[in-house]
């Protein structure tokens, strides 16, 4: 039994089930909402990044492939870096 969790797949879900209960929400907490969902989409969009520049640098299939790879990575990694040291993630 695999033990793996789809990471990708659970941030969709909430996305999704978030999005389902925004036309119940009153007024004043849909606008709050809206925003999380968004900060969800763009940490979907961050880690998505992350994952399709790993899979390039191990599908290179030559030397320059690799350090154009290499560097896509690093910047999607740093893409989820807080922007200073002391904020968390």
């Amino acid at each position: 039994m695999s033990r793996a969790v789809d990471v990708l797949a659970v941030l969709a879900e909430q996305i999704a089930s978030s999005r389902s209960v925004l036309p119940i929400l009153p007024e004043q907490l849909r606008s709050k909402a809206e925003e999380a969902i968004k900060e969800v989409e763009q940490v979907h969009s961050r880690v998505s990044a992350v994952f399709d520049a790993a899979r390039a640098v191990l599908s290179a299939s030559d030397f320059t492939d690799l350090l154009h790879a290499e560097e896509c990575l690093r910047e999607a990694l740093a893409a989820c870096e807080p922007e200073t040291p002391h904020e968390p993630v």
